[in-house]
């Protein structure tokens, strides 16, 4: 058999191939190494190598070559291909940090939550080596961010595990779970090593007390690490960390219910208003932080996108009162209305509880199914 692959791939080379080092780079040089893949691929198919029976697949996703493994999945090569080691295709790609294999095994229905045998998936190599690119396509093509590996230990806990901030932003933003942890107990933070991981897990919401409840953990981070934990212990709140949020993020906050007041129980502790109004008087041009503190302003029309659903809610109701009534009475009670009741009348942080039973009249209440829907 394979002396049938060495007799074809030997006619293979004996092609008419480029001369000349400009013919390499040129169209007769691209053309030639297509077609020599190609043939390459039917090669192996017809001399009864089946490609889903030879390591063909693996060899070619670990060297990146995605034109051949295009071929070979042309030739009916199946994506599923495991060798002795458990290694599918797809992880032989991320492993060998190629996006391109990737995308291409994903579009081909490969299997993004198959582990080997050391119980690993494609985009834990991928968030351990820090392939970002490998990381964004397995996201794209639906893999599971929160699938652990044999001991639980998940995508990203493994990207803080090895410092690959990047990493882990990308699984933060596709709602990987921060708090997730292994029946050990550890958990993203408790993996983290690097000062830029464990801010960006705090922002997200990772509970850091976790590190002063296991003082064997809390004494293994490096000093700024700890020095960080202990000056920020009392921002308790995502909104506390507006320095290392996205604009789009703040927002996404602040529209969700976000307490601009938000404090631990200690007396003098920092709010995020505080933080963010100390951030731009010291002259930083912060997007996030300029939204809070409007946020934390009266209501009106251009901050009223920041304001919660229940807020929200009832500025449409008394809106829409005051079109009744300037319809009624006179046209321009309606920008005295807007601009004089309506910043009144409309609180952030009203109280918005109502009873768990029965029907409930509250002017934008949050409860599903009841009160007025936000705008």
């Amino acid at each position: 058999m394979f002396a049938k692959i060495f007799a074809g791939i030997t006619s293979l080379a004996n092609r008419e191939a480029p001369t000349s080092a400009a013919d390499v780079g040129s169209a007769q040089g691209a053309s030639f190494a297509v077609a020599t893949a190609s043939a390459l691929g039917e090669t192996i198919v017809q001399t009864g190598a089946a490609a889903e029976h030879t390591n063909a697949m693996a060899d070619a996703c670990g060297s990146g070559d995605v034109e051949l493994v295009c071929i070979l999945l042309k030739q009916c090569a199946t994506t599923e291909l495991i060798d002795e080691l458990g290694c599918s295709p797809l992880i032989h790609a991320a492993r060998a940090a190629s996006p391109g294999c990737v995308r291409v095994l994903m579009l081909a229905g490969a299997n993004a939550h198959h582990l080997d045998t050391f119980g690993w998936s494609a985009l834990s190599y991928a968030c351990a080596g820090g392939f970002l690119g490998c990381v964004r396509e397995l996201i794209a093509g639906r893999a599971d961010v929160d699938w652990a590996a044999a001991c639980g230990v998940t995508p990203l806990m493994t990207a803080c595990l090895y410092s690959h901030v990047d990493c882990a932003h990308a699984l933060l933003e596709a709602r990987a779970d921060v708090h997730r942890s292994t029946p050990s107990g550890s958990s993203p933070i408790t993996r983290s090593t690097s000062l830029e991981a464990m801010q960006l897990l705090c922002a997200c919401g990772a509970d850091r007390e976790a590190l002063f409840a296991n003082p064997l953990v809390f004494s293994r981070l490096v000093p700024e690490v700890q020095d960080w934990i202990i000056a920020t212990r009392e921002w308790t709140t995502p909104l506390h960390h507006v320095q290392l949020l996205t604009a789009p993020r703040v927002r996404e906050l602040l529209a969700a219910g976000a307490d601009v007041h938000a404090r631990s129980g200690r007396q003098g502790s920092q709010t995020p208003l505080t933080i963010a109004t100390s951030l731009l008087e010291s002259g930083a041009q912060h997007v996030g932080a300029a939204m809070i503190v409007a946020a934390a302003g009266p209501w009106s029309s251009g901050v009223h996108a920041l304001f919660p659903p229940w807020a929200r809610a009832r500025a449409v109701q008394l809106l829409l009162i005051g079109y009744g009534i300037s319809n009624v009475y006179d046209c321009a009670l309606l920008d005295v209305w807007i601009e004089t009741l309506m910043p009144f009348a409309v609180r952030r942080n009203e109280d918005t509880t109502c009873s768990a039973e029965g029907a409930c009249s509250h002017v934008g209440c949050h409860r599903p199914g009841v009160g007025v829907g936000a705008a």
